[in-house]
């Protein structure tokens, strides 16, 4: 039987998944293990009165994509290469995929694959000089918080892409061994917050009114330091590309789309005058893109196609490599153009399941 956890059981299935791992999860990952509440994400598989395998289903709005996170996911030892883990996977599909958008997880490429979890994502960790900035920053103010007051929480509402409550967002900024800073930084009227971790010397995440250049320059100033790491996805790659010194890319996360209509209306950032439109075949679902003067049009139509593209191959053209797939298009340049959609960087940092 697999069922939600009771919050009296929570502390037994943390031991139960510190054995499988062989790691303490309220260290590796305080800002889920050390609340109490969080009990209600948690799942069993059980046999009788016994635990036989857990997982975490989380759920992340980014942009209204409603996206669910499965972390945590072990069976016990001696009943492992017994399908427990396909039935998890099962109940998951049957039970929870409904209300989401995209599900994604983060663990073995060749495992998950064959589940229909595909690592895509294009996520850079960028190495900025100071010297390459030629931002004047003169007027910004910076200052370290400790706590999350209404007026900052105006900030982030505002402008995280990810939704966060005010009670949770200080605890998920600080990550989790709480080795980040949280920075307001303030010039003039303008308010931006930066997540510094200091650790790796890296912002892991920024957002506000005041400019990238401004706030990047501004935490070197603050650290006394040449250069930063900043941990960027694919929106904001090119504009960081031009003061990198140098960087590295990854295909980090396991992507399931659930709802491809949703995910490309509300991901879809281009914004250029290349207009056209762009036909994907799968193998029960057709998509229709449509892309004109007035706006972006999205049709899906559930049938069978005789002749299609892969999941793989379709999740890669909308979130990864394009030239890691077989598949080639008339429309190729559209393709180039117009994608891949983002997903947050943040998913491998602050909020990883």
């Amino acid at each position: 039987m697999i069922r939600k956890i009771k919050k009296e059981e929570y502390q037994k299935v943390i031991e139960f998944a510190n054995e499988q791992f062989e790691i303490d999860f309220r260290k590796v990952q305080p800002t889920i293990y050390s609340i109490d509440e969080n009990y209600k994400y948690h799942y069993i598989y059980q046999i009788g009165e016994e635990i036989i395998g857990t997982f975490l289903a989380k759920t992340l709005v980014y942009k209204n994509v409603k996206m669910l996170g499965i972390g945590t996911l072990c069976v016990r030892k001696d009943k492992r290469n017994s399908n427990i883990m396909q039935e998890m996977f099962a109940y998951i599909s049957e039970n929870l995929e409904k209300d989401c958008d995209i599900i994604y997880l983060i663990g073995d490429k060749k495992r998950y694959e064959r589940l229909g979890y595909y690592k895509v994502g294009i996520i850079g960790t960028l190495k900025i000089k100071n010297k390459y900035l030629s931002c004047n920053t003169d007027e910004v103010e910076i200052k370290e918080l400790t706590d999350i007051s209404d007026k900052e929480f105006e900030i982030i509402s505002k402008y995280d892409p990810v939704c966060r409550n005010k009670y949770d967002a200080m605890k998920i900024y600080k990550g989790s061994s709480k080795q980040n800073i949280i920075y307001l930084l303030t010039q003039k009227d303008k308010r931006s917050i930066v997540v510094f971790d200091q650790l790796k010397f890296e912002i892991v995440e920024m957002f506000g009114e005041i400019s990238s250049e401004e706030m990047i320059k501004t935490i070197m100033l603050k650290n006394n330091s040449e250069y930063v790491n900043v941990n960027s996805d694919f929106s904001t790659l090119k504009t960081m590309y031009e003061y990198c010194d140098k960087y590295t890319m990854s295909n980090r996360v396991s992507l399931k789309i659930i709802n491809y209509s949703n995910i490309i209306r509300k991901l879809f950032s281009y914004k250029g005058n290349r207009f056209g439109s762009l036909k994907f075949e799968l193998k029960d679902e057709t998509i229709l893109i449509n892309y004109s003067n007035n706006g972006l049009e999205v049709i899906t139509k559930k049938e069978k196609n005789e002749k299609y593209i892969s999941e793989r191959e379709i999740i890669n053209i909308l979130f990864g490599n394009i030239y890691s797939i077989d598949y080639i298009e008339s429309n190729m340049n559209l393709i180039v153009l117009w994608f891949p959609l983002c997903i947050p960087s943040t998913l491998v940092s602050i909020d990883r399941v």
